[in-house]
């Protein structure tokens, strides 16, 4: 787990550095404004010294989205991606 701000004000979980895609996988991440840009930059340097060409992540909300453009992530495609789920 990486945080980031005082007091914390972001978090992300990474996933396996073992991807075969050469990807640093984030399997959970959540903040908002420049703490979580912040963290954002921090990913990419983690990645780089692990030499992963890239961080991949999904986001939640229009903030992160905003956040993430703002450090330089773009999305790999122009489509939304959907969550479904089932209640039981």
């Amino acid at each position: 787990m990486f945080v980031a701000g005082d007091p914390l004000g972001a978090a992300a979980i990474v996933g396996s550095a073992r991807d075969p895609r050469g990807s640093l996988p984030i399997v959970a991440i959540g903040g908002r404004g420049a703490v979580l840009r912040e963290l954002l930059l921090s990913l990419r340097a983690l990645a780089a010294r692990r030499r992963l060409r890239t961080v991949s992540f999904y986001v939640g909300d229009r903030a992160e989205r905003v956040a993430a453009e703002r450090t330089g992530f773009r999305p790999p495609w122009s489509e939304q991606a959907f969550l479904f789920e089932r209640r039981l």
